[in-house]
């Protein structure tokens, strides 16, 4: 059994992490409309361990669990950055169409 342990350190801030669960099950187009060009993108093979920071971590177990086109294994991550909260949004291919899988927004003193 693994356990995870995020140490999340930010002085003043009353909600650090936020999951954007309403955006789950949004198309990339979609959220493209509401949030327009993202500052950063990158892309994934879900199958296998996510690189870098600690947030990703849990998308692997998610896309396992939701993932069913096995013909694109692809996760894109896309990342913008504000003056206040960096928020990444997490895409898996479904249907035809790039999905959310996952969101989160975190104020910019948070260090992971």
């Amino acid at each position: 059994m693994y356990f995870i342990v995020f140490l999340v350190i930010c002085s003043g801030c009353i909600e650090p992490v936020k999951s954007l669960d309403s955006l789950t099950g949004h198309t990339i187009d979609n959220i493209l409309q509401r949030y327009g060009n993202s500052d950063k993108q990158a892309e994934f093979d879900g199958t296998k361990a996510f690189p870098g920071i600690g947030i990703r971590r849990p998308i692997a177990a998610k896309f396992a669990k939701v993932h069913t086109d096995k013909s694109n294994n692809v996760v894109k991550e896309l990342t913008w950055y504000g003056k206040t909260a960096t928020t990444n949004i997490w895409f898996h291919y479904s249907n035809g169409q790039w999905i959310v899988l996952d969101a989160i927004r975190w104020n910019n003193n948070v260090r992971f």
